[in-house]
């Protein structure tokens, strides 16, 4: 049966065609380097790429004017203005991607970093930023995130991407309507429902292509969207490429120690990485085998503390590398990494299933430990004990996500996703339900054999003997974590979720279905070794594979009169309502949020 990608693929419109021509393409997207998230980074590999192409491409980047906001984000690499930045970037792109970031252009835009979103929002439009006679394609990564609060600043420019540029492609990243109904309260649960209207509004009103990352993301207007991969992984972490030193090796001497875990995981120490998945593994594998597998753990955040407890115990200490601990490489990596997860983060690392059930199977957390914690002063422990989440400030997003949904639905809103009523009643239960607490897992007499070394760069792992990449996770989008390490040519053991469908066609992805067969699974990969990844797949994972399957993905067929109306008035819609909006005008004067 012929695909949708295929039908569209004979009957595109010509200004859709990336591939055929030289285009003049603006990239845009809602963060920059040195903060390392997925908007930030990819975007502008994306860009790299498209411009060894030959394509004319600029990339548009926020610049963050408030200077207390740029070390909450960036740490203490420390930019006086934005050529600084730009200085810092380009020699990312030398060092760490090997491609000269030059003829690219890179442009940057006034941005508002918003605490409670933990996001850049623009304080100026865009869209007007961009020469008339230079708007031909527009790649908007998280278009939804860019047009929420936009507001035209010229006529020119006053019905936005759609109607300025020959072709626009949205790129989703995030699925904020599933992250405010988890994280909601109260009244809050009028807002994912809100929240994803507002999204299909501007999706409608300015992109001409929709692209979905994988298939967890939800569904906002689907007569426009694909759901394609469209990411790659950087050159130095296949095996035929030599990795030189951007950042430090992992051992002083180069050298693993004799002691090094063929099995590991990198990534940000927070429940929903999967962390209670493994300990419940690590519980059936020495059921099946007799003793619990030994296992390296990357990272930070801010559930460490606790995790670590579940390892190990009350009653053990785990042994720590205080040379790693104390080096600056560490604290540096630490005080960049180790963040307020944001809105984009913080989604990307939850699992919106945990939302559903009746809470039924809840265990309730010892008193002793509970008390303990009080007596302690941290009351956020307590709670992220019963929940496995850190709320404070998924409490914040909830609220600044409230107070603009609240205001788009009186001004009407509801009449461009007439479900928006419907899904009001069956949701007026509690917002998340209460997961199984880690208390007892914190009384173990046995600790795990693992060892927590801190944050690392996933490429100093490359030449190391650990050759399985345990990632049980399924809060993600599409986690870049497995895709480099299935580059390096590791086994990536990981469960069958929409996330990792792209994963699952290479021979070292091992997918399970429940416990037992992921103790099967990293049974096998204990006793063999991977296979050689093979020309074919090294080009699917790359990121020259990436741009081919955005090539194929942005051809669209010609827009029926009725659809290009419906745009038109999405736009007009869209901006009275933003015009009207307190919480917009709040955000374009830049005050405090």
């Amino acid at each position: 049966m012929e695909t949708s990608l295929e039908a569209t693929a004979k009957h595109y419109v010509k200004e859709s065609d990336l591939r055929s021509s030289k285009r003049h393409i603006w990239i845009v997207t809602t963060a920059a380097l040195p903060w390392r998230t997925g908007t930030a980074v990819n975007p502008l590999l994306r860009a790299l790429y498209l411009m060894q192409q030959g394509h004319h491409v600029t990339l548009m980047i926020p610049w963050i004017e408030d200077e207390a906001s740029r070390k909450m984000l960036y740490g203490d690499i420390a930019f006086n203005e934005s050529a600084d930045q730009c200085q810092w970037i380009c020699q990312f792109c030398q060092e760490r991607a090997g491609i000269a970031s030059e003829p690219m252009g890179m442009v940057f835009w006034k941005g508002v970093y918003h605490h409670g979103f933990g996001s850049i929002f623009p304080a100026e439009d865009i869209c007007a930023m961009i020469p008339a006679e230079q708007a031909d394609v527009a790649i908007l990564e998280e278009p939804e995130h860019l047009n929420w609060f936009r507001v035209p600043s010229d006529e020119a420019s006053a019905l936005g991407w759609a109607h300025k540029f020959n072709h626009v492609i949205g790129i989703l990243h995030t699925n904020y309507g599933s992250y405010v109904k988890q994280y909601g309260m109260g009244t809050s649960l009028l807002t994912a429902p809100a929240l994803n209207a507002l999204s299909a509004l501007v999706i409608r009103a300015y992109c001409h292509r929709v692209i979905r990352l994988s298939g967890t993301l939800t569904s906002l207007v689907p007569k426009m969207e694909l759901t394609v991969n469209v990411h790659g992984v950087r050159n130095e972490f296949f095996q035929h490429h030599s990795f030189k030193g951007f950042v430090n090796n992992l051992y002083a001497d180069n050298r693993p120690p004799e002691k090094c875990a063929a099995v590991y995981f990198i990534g940000k120490l927070i429940w929903a990485k999967g962390f209670e998945s493994v300990l419940e593994l690590q519980e059936r594998y020495r059921a099946t085998t007799g003793d619990y597998f030994a296992m390296d753990v990357y990272g930070s955040g801010s559930d460490e503390k606790s995790i670590r407890l579940a390892f190990f115990g009350r009653s053990h200490r785990p042994e720590e590398d205080d040379q790693t601990y104390n080096s600056d490489e560490f604290k540096l990596a630490k005080d960049i990494f180790d963040r307020d997860e944001s809105l984009r983060s913080m989604l990307r690392d939850r699992d919106p299933s945990q939302a559903e059930g009746d809470g039924s199977d809840n265990q309730t957390i010892i008193e002793e430990d509970m008390t303990e914690k009080a007596r302690c002063g941290a009351p956020l422990d307590v709670i992220s004990d019963l929940t496995r989440y850190t709320l404070g400030t998924g409490r914040e997003t909830a609220g600044a996500a409230l107070h603009l949904a609240e205001s788009l639905l009186q001004r009407g809103i509801g009449s461009f996703s007439r479900k928006l009523e419907n899904k009001k009643a069956s949701r007026m239960g509690t917002p998340f339900s209460l997961g199984p607490t880690i208390a007892a897992y914190k009384w173990r007499r046995k600790p795990l054999p693992a060892r927590f070394l801190g944050v690392k760069d996933h490429i100093e792992l490359k030449d190391l003997p650990q050759n399985i990449f345990l990632n049980m996770s399924t809060s993600e989008v599409l986690c870049t974590t497995s895709a480099e390490a299935l580059a390096m040519g590791k086994f990536v053991i990981l469960p069958k979720h929409p996330s990792n469908d792209f994963f699952v066609q290479f021979p070292n992805c091992l997918a399970y279905d429940d416990l037992d067969d992921c103790v099967e699974k990293l049974q096998y990969a204990l006793s063999h070794s991977p296979t050689k990844l093979s020309e074919e797949d090294s080009f699917k994972l790359s990121w020259e594979g990436a741009t081919e399957r955005l090539y194929d993905a942005a051809l669209r067929e010609e827009s029926t009169p009725e659809e290009k109306e419906q745009s038109r008035k999405a736009a007009q819609f869209h901006i009275e309502t933003s015009k009207k909006s307190q919480y917009v005008s709040n955000l374009f004067g830049v005050l405090p949020l």
